[in-house]
């Protein structure tokens, strides 16, 4: 339990005040390591709505962030699957 708190606030902190390259990889190593981290969903939700900002390269959407987390929590469980015995 205190290793699922450290990371959730670990990964707070990484979302607020670093560049995106490193709390992406650190998010989706978070989803790996736990068994069902669906904090990733509130926290990227939280984020964009602090700096998401509508860009048209991602067709005006504000909300990618939050997309990109429920895109990474399904496909690295997908992942799990086969990696893990």
């Amino acid at each position: 339990m205190f290793l699922r708190i450290t990371g959730v606030f670990l990964l707070i902190l990484a979302t607020l005040f670093l560049p995106w390259w490193f709390w992406l990889p650190l998010a989706a190593g978070l989803v790996f390591f736990f068994a069902s981290f669906w904090e990733i969903v509130p926290i990227f939700f939280f984020s964009d709505l602090l700096f998401g900002a509508p860009e048209n390269r991602f067709w005006g959407g504000v909300f990618v962030t939050t997309l990109l987390g429920i895109i990474i929590y399904f496909s690295v469980n997908l992942l799990k699957k086969y990696l893990r015995p």
